[in-house]
């Protein structure tokens, strides 16, 4: 039973049913009353909060489908983020990844390693074009982004040099 001080409504609830279940029914209740997946509440000292349901599945599949739908409880958290924060979503979301990032370091880089996407030689040259870097400064920062990420961004100066070379178009 909840203490009667410091769960005055609680207490109320559970002493007049005696099923264990109750705290089940009495969240499905709210949630359905509510008529979405979250409760938005004031707290104690009049900031906002929010309650985010998660639904249980028996494989991350499952998981994966729910989390990448745009109302799911990920793109709640942005909203929410965004919303209280005053922020644009792309600030949210770094926010969260650098959360998970942080968090989680080793599956953060595990994740990030798993995507072979390289930048390809015109989108390199034509960054480092407008950037106004020579190079040597992108030699330098390659190798750095290189010993930072553990893999390479971008495809190398070397294979920019002969695409161009082999290329009848002209660029910087």
């Amino acid at each position: 039973m909840p203490d009667p001080n410091e769960y005055p409504l609680l207490l109320s609830l559970f002493s007049s049913h005696s099923r264990s279940d109750i705290m089940d029914k009495l969240l499905k209740e709210v949630i359905s009353f509510n008529g979405s997946n979250t409760l938005n509440y004031h707290k104690g000292n009049n900031t906002k909060g929010t309650l985010i349901n998660l639904p249980s599945y028996r494989s991350l599949k499952n998981y994966g489908k729910d989390l990448t739908k745009s109302t799911s409880p990920v793109a709640t958290i942005v909203n929410f983020i965004v919303e209280n924060a005053i922020c644009s979503a792309d600030e949210a979301i770094d926010c969260l990844i650098s959360a998970f990032s942080k968090l989680y370091p080793r599956n953060f880089v595990a994740v990030f390693n798993g995507l072979e996407k390289q930048m390809d030689e015109v989108r390199v040259e034509a960054a480092l074009c407008d950037a106004g870097i020579s190079d040597n400064k992108a030699r330098k920062l390659f190798r750095h982004m290189r010993t930072f990420f553990g893999k390479s961004l971008f495809v190398s100066k070397k294979k920019c040099r002969r695409y161009f070379a082999t290329s009848t178009s002209s660029h910087c």
